[in-house]
């Protein structure tokens, strides 16, 4: 997998070379890979190479011509490549190059403007030494990654936050807003890094520095399709069902040996099946599942195995509940070069693995199919909102009956999407703010230092993302502000970096932006009816899953197995940090307050949510 960097305007060209040199190496580069950079007076560009080394991108050789570096896998390539007039692949072998020479090519037909004739996943880097001009873009979703310095003296754009802290002008100066949002499970702020000079290039967004200043301008967002005219539950099914294998037949695209993240839940399912049958039968499909005999409620492997029955796959059942999340996390943070807030990325760290072990060079995640799909049980809500009351009833009673009827189930389910959202749940918030109570989680700020937060006037920071509002009451819009959340896109994006660190590609065809447009533009009834959720995939994908997946009710909890490996497998480790190392961060945690909770958790007195404010 390639990391990539562009650096322009710095007054020492004698310095850029030499630091060029070095930007490449370290911990999160390839195995066996090399580096190739391109350097004039004012500019430079690198790139790590596979290991063939043979050079995968189109970086010019002659000092006067557009260069260009990244990762790029466009959509459609042959309808770009037909409207340039640039010659289509021979074999899906020279795929990858095709997809940055028709950035090159792009460039040079539209200007600036030819990033909205781009669509796929995909982060790159432009130099053009005519105007001496650094162009940067990244793809609407965000999952390639692009990282920022823009200091005084030079400009610089990378794939990865390690190489821009190896520039002799970035300070390691921390972020402690980023910190403070950090500990408190606020993910909303789009550009901000742990370090004050290095920040992200929000998706969707195109960056131009020349030596007149730095511009970043956003190009495109993820929105709503105006195209969809179904008139039918079947020709909503059908469209669903077009949109999702055009999905997944874009993310296999490129691979030689693919691989898929298999739980035994839908999405996961969806795409392993699909898959398969748009392979033909000659190509093996890898299946890369974890398996936790030590905690058998968090264990899928009679859904996994369910799925295996529906056709030729090559299995792989990983252990998940042999390691904890500390064992990993000291590798993974040096390879990231940021903390990351999925606390199972230990349990993706050891699928990726295998799958490298393996042989698998691209992976299909199910992450963001409940989200891009949408469970629409906003629905109900707005039915109540909108005073039809007989629709909402019945909708509640035939959730109930998939629960399980009782008492206790309807009032939980009226209670959760009826009174909480449009009575109870306002008024909370209203006391809230009269009274002056603190925005945020409670358990976390008992653990934070106060100080930190009043000083940062984190407060008003939250209310400026929208802490404390109250969530949207009609189906469309909570559809939508859950998918475009940078929660979903941080998460991904750590995802693709961790693949990358063992050497694979990891995609997700949930991320489509086609079937992103498409499912916003889904009626309510189409996400949630009749007691069930995400309607329309069901119809859609029926007769390709297992029926056992196909009518499955919600997921199971991972909460235990990583409870289980934080605090009795990673115990030891655990404590060392809370009490030889939790002082030296007294300046963001209250060093007594973390040995408090610390010792609640041990002996199962905390919730699982405390669990993840100690992690």
């Amino acid at each position: 997998m390639k990391e990539f960097f562009g650096w322009a305007h710095s007054d020492s060209s004698i310095e850029r070379q030499t630091t060029a040199r070095h930007l490449l190496t370290g911990k999160f580069e390839a195995p066996d890979s090399a580096s190739e950079t391109w350097i004039n007076d004012s500019g430079t560009l690198g790139q790590t190479l596979p290991p063939t080394g043979e050079p995968p991108l189109d970086v010019q050789k002659r000092k006067s011509e557009v260069a260009v570096v990244g990762n790029v896998r466009l959509d459609e390539p042959g309808r770009l490549s037909d409207r340039i007039g640039l010659r289509p692949p021979l074999n899906p072998s020279e795929s990858d190059a095709l997809d940055i020479k028709l950035v090159h090519a792009a460039y040079s037909q539209w200007g600036l403007s030819f990033v909205e004739h781009l669509q796929g996943a995909f982060a790159f880097v432009i130099w053009n030494p005519e105007n001496c001009q650094l162009i940067a873009a990244r793809d609407p979703f965000g999952r390639e990654p692009l990282f920022v310095h823009d200091g005084a003296k030079d400009t610089a754009v990378a794939s990865n936050p390690n190489i821009l802290r190896r520039l002799p002008t970035v300070s390691e100066k921390i972020n402690e807003t980023r910190v403070a949002d950090f500990l408190m499970s606020m993910h909303k702020d789009k550009r901000a890094t742990f370090y004050d000079e290095i920040r992200r290039l929000p998706p969707g967004h195109l960056l131009v520095t020349s030596d007149s200043g730095t511009t970043t301008e956003r190009y495109r967002t993820l929105s709503s399709s105006d195209k969809v005219s179904c008139t039918s539950d079947d020709e909503y099914a059908e469209a669903y069902r077009s949109h999702f294998f055009q999905a997944v037949r874009r993310s296999i695209r490129g691979g030689d040996h693919l691989g898929t993240c298999l739980s035994g839940g839908l999405d996961s399912s969806s795409i392993t099946c699909a898959t398969r049958d748009l392979l033909p039968s000659s190509r093996s499909v890898s299946t890369f599942s974890l398996t936790f005999d030590a905690v058998p409620d968090s264990d899928e492997r009679n859904f996994v195995e369910a799925v295996h029955q529906t056709g030729e796959y090559d299995a792989h059942f990983v252990a998940g509940d042999e390691e904890g999340p500390l064992d990993t996390a000291d590798e993974l943070l040096r390879a990231l070069g940021l903390l990351f807030p999925t606390s199972n990325l230990f349990l993706s760290g050891a699928l990726y693995r295998a799958a490298r072990t393996a042989g698998a060079d691209v992976v299909l995640d199910g992450f963001l199919g409940d989200s891009v799909t949408g469970h629409g049980t906003t629905r109900v809500t707005e039915l109540a909102l909108r005073g039809q009351w007989l629709s909402a009833i019945r909708e509640l009673r035939a959730a109930a009956r998939q629960l399980g009827p009782s008492p206790a189930t309807y009032w939980s389910l009226f209670r959760q999407h009826v009174s909480g959202p449009l009575v109870t749940e306002p008024l909370g918030r209203a006391w809230r703010d009269f009274s002056g109570k603190p925005l945020g989680d409670k358990a976390a700020r008992r653990v934070i230092q106060p100080d930190l937060l009043r000083r940062l006037n984190w407060e008003k920071r939250a209310r400026s993302y929208g802490v404390g509002q109250p969530p949207p009451v009609r189906e469309q819009v909570a559809h939508e502000r859950e998918v475009t959340s940078w929660s979903l896109g941080l998460t991904a994006e750590t995802a693709v970096r961790t693949g990358r660190y063992f050497d694979v590609s990891v995609r997700f065809p949930f991320a489509d932006e086609d079937l992103i447009s498409f499912c916003l533009a889904l009626p309510p009834r189409q996400k949630c009816r009749n007691g069930w959720t995400r309607v329309v995939a069901r119809k859609a994908l029926r007769n390709l899953l297992p029926e056992s997946v196909a009518c499955r009710h919600g997921k199971t909890s991972l909460a235990p197995v990583f409870a289980r490996g934080f605090l009795d497998l990673n115990r030891e480790k655990l404590r060392a940090v809370v009490y030889d190392q939790i002082d030296k961060a007294r300046t963001f945690v209250r060093p007594g307050a973390v040995r408090r909770l610390f010792h609640r958790c041990v002996e199962g007195e905390a919730s699982h949510h405390e669990i993840r404010v100690l992690w």
